[in-house]
């Protein structure tokens, strides 16, 4: 879509997300192989979730089409602190990821309650309710400026609607499913934004 193979941002990102995926998935198969099933599972079981992540896939292509228009096209500057600061973000994101799953071994992509599933409520955890999310949407804006692009940004607004859509959804079925949950939301207030979501 950019035109030209002459993207230097693009290979630079494919590096550097290449890397950080190594590592993660490293780190999980060493330390919990199950989890690493779990995140290869997709299918979600409620006509809702599935509709989410479908509207989650359309961004996620958005999120990397939109950076290269604009670079076949020109739309946006592109100096280098946009691209510092958006490594600086996917770094961000990454560490909260990486966290997360260090944390949380039951952090999958499905949406489902597991057997021997307790609340976490320690590190990340005891911040926002679901810090994984927050990682995601933190690599959604470090990605398109990473790329040397300010519209990508509105794939960024975009997955943020989803992710809102989906936590809220996700919020009804572990207060009806997972014991203590409830009372885990009273004692961490922010589900997804610290101080104001």
């Amino acid at each position: 879509m950019s035109g030209t193979i002459l993207y230097w941002e693009a290979w630079l990102y494919i590096i550097a997300f290449s890397v950080f995926e190594i590592i993660q998935i490293r780190f999980l198969i060493r330390n919990d192989p199950e989890l690493v099933k779990q995140r290869l599972t997709l299918r979600e079981r409620t006509a809702t979730q599935q509709r989410l992540i479908w509207f989650g896939g359309f961004n996620y292509s958005l999120m990397y089409a939109l950076p290269a228009i604009d670079r076949r096209y020109g739309w946006s500057v592109k100096p280098i602190w946009l691209i510092i600061a958006g490594y600086v973000l996917l770094g961000i994101g990454w560490v909260i990821t990486y966290k997360t799953f260090q944390t949380n071994r039951w952090a999958g992509r499905t949406i489902q309650v597991q057997k021997d599933q307790k609340v976490i409520n320690t590190g990340l955890y005891g911040v926002v309710r679901h810090p994984l999310y927050l990682g995601g949407w933190v690599i959604s804006i470090g990605t398109p400026l990473a790329l040397g692009s300010y519209w990508g940004l509105i794939a960024s607004l975009s997955w943020l609607i989803m992710l809102t859509m989906r936590l809220l959804n996700e919020e009804k079925m572990l207060i009806r499913d997972l014991p203590d949950y409830e009372a885990y939301c009273r004692k961490v207030k922010h589900r997804l934004i610290p101080g104001i979501f």
